[in-house]
């Protein structure tokens, strides 16, 4: 109950003493006028927030540490303790054993003193120093304010600050004061003075009626895309006489970029879909159309098929080997310089379990188990979520470390798409890859933990659909 009390006690002194001339200490943040909008983001969104008075008041405790804190006393002891070790460091000679142990020692001291320095002794860093007011803060806040509440459909929304040396005084003051009156004393200029050290800062929102959607039909010129998007209706995100939401647009971007390269479209990326918002049409609405465009003039997006699965279960240990004798070569440079590297051959241990081609040195898991958790198969067109639960699948199986899904696009001729145009790759290089390190373990669990050595990679090879 003591040292509660003692914090109280230090709660109701004055942190004025803290200020420099001509600063003020900011004491309370409000927002007023929310209605719609998300109050806690815009709270989040203001640069400065008070020194935190619950659970502890920490303020108080950085203002108890500011009274044990002398940065004149902790500059002295740096320069003593430099000035120390530097002689012993002079008089250990040519002893590295001994220098090596003295520098340590020094540069520990003094940097445990320059962070004292810094930022204030053990208590003073459990506090919180006096949060200043600063009004360029306080237009930058306004700012970003305006901006969120426009990307959250309020176009019309405006956010004015004003800060005032009035505030309300907490529960502790508020029972100092009750007592205070009980004996009272003469209030002098400084405690008037005092008053106007504090400030208040209200943000005043006035939202205005908020943008609602006006759906138009899509703009999707490339037809198999069109169906795709068209099929996948059901779950946009987008719905009529909602309130505009750029956070929903860009999840409707990235939802739709998913519906098409489940659709088959490997190629596929986000930047081809754009939501083009119009206001101009009536008040208080917005007109959105999804446009997605092509790959370029003339050309459509391809669509990828399957045409085979390879699973390779020791896909890293060429390197493994390498490694252990050894040869940690990446090129074998010039012509000359050409030398024979360890290898372990072709995998010849090879089988075919339902369309799945599994390759190995030596098999060691059940294909047949393998094949059951291997979603992805010949004639199927390319699918990103199938792929993605794939690896789920494998990692289940806790047999492998990691496991990748690598897609190789067969370099064939280019095919017309559902809009007879002839599309293109999409993307410069024609790889998507990515790449992790599969490893095996010696235990009963069968994982590898030899550094470096794969263990489950499964390319599959997209090829054009006709």
């Amino acid at each position: 109950m003591g040292p509660l009390l003692a914090l109280l006690v230090l709660a109701a002194c004055s942190p004025f003493k803290l200020l420099r001339p001509g600063q003020r200490l900011l004491s309370r943040v409000e927002i007023k006028g929310v209605e719609q909008a998300d109050k806690e983001r815009l709270t989040a969104l203001a640069q400065q927030q008070p020194n935190t008075r619950f659970p502890l008041p920490k303020l108080a405790i950085y203002q108890l540490g500011y009274r044990f804190y002398d940065s004149v006393r902790i500059k002295n002891k740096v320069r003593e303790l430099q000035a120390s070790y530097d002689a012993r460091i002079k008089a250990a000679g040519t002893d590295s054993a001994q220098l090596g142990k003295l520098i340590v020692k020094r540069e520990r001291k003094v940097n445990r003193k320059q962070l004292t320095l810094d930022k204030g002794n053990a208590i003073m860093r459990l506090g919180e120093a006096p949060v200043i007011y600063d009004s360029t803060l306080t237009r930058r806040s306004v700012e970003q304010m305006t901006t969120f509440l426009r990307a959250q459909g309020f176009f019309r929304a405006r956010v004015t600050a004003n800060d005032t040396a009035s505030y309300h005084r907490g529960l502790v003051l508020r029972a100092l004061k009750a007592v205070g009156s009980i004996f009272p004393g003469k209030e002098d200029s400084l405690d008037r003075v005092k008053r106007y050290q504090r400030v208040t800062v209200t943000y005043n929102i006035k939202e205005d009626k908020p943008f609602l959607y006006r759906l138009q039909p899509p703009s999707i010129p490339d037809s198999g895309v069109a169906v795709a998007v068209r099929n996948g209706q059901a779950a946009s995100l987008l719905h009529e006489n909602e309130r505009y939401n750029e956070d929903v647009i860009g999840q409707e971007r990235t939802r739709l970029e998913t519906l098409v390269k489940n659709a088959g479209y490997y190629d596929f990326r986000q930047q081809y879909i754009t939501l083009e918002a119009d206001t101009s049409y009536q008040p208080y609405t917005v007109r959105l159309r999804t446009l997605i465009a092509n790959p370029g003039p003339g050309q459509g997006h391809r669509l990828y098929t399957v045409r085979t699965v390879r699973f390779v279960t020791d896909a890293g240990i060429g390197r493994t080997l390498r490694a252990a004798s050894g040869d940690t070569l990446r090129r074998a440079g010039t012509v000359g310089a050409v030398r024979n590297r360890p290898s372990l051959g072709v995998r010849m241990d090879t089988a075919v379990v339902d369309s799945v081609h599994f390759a190995a040195y030596e098999q060691k898991y059940s294909t047949r188990l393998l094949a059951r958790k291997v979603l992805v198969r010949p004639g199927q067109i390319f699918n990103l979520d199938r792929t993605l639960q794939t690896q789920r699948l494998l990692s289940d199986l806790d047999m492998f470390r990691f496991n990748t899904v690598n897609y190789r696009k067969v370099p064939d001729p280019p095919a017309a798409d559902s809009t007879g145009l002839n599309p293109t790759s999409g993307e410069p290089g024609g790889r998507y890859q990515r790449f992790a390190g599969p490893q095996i373990c010696r235990n009963h669990r069968n994982r590898r933990h030899l550094r470096g050595q794969p263990a489950g990679t499964l390319p599959q090879h997209p090829s054009e659909n006709p």
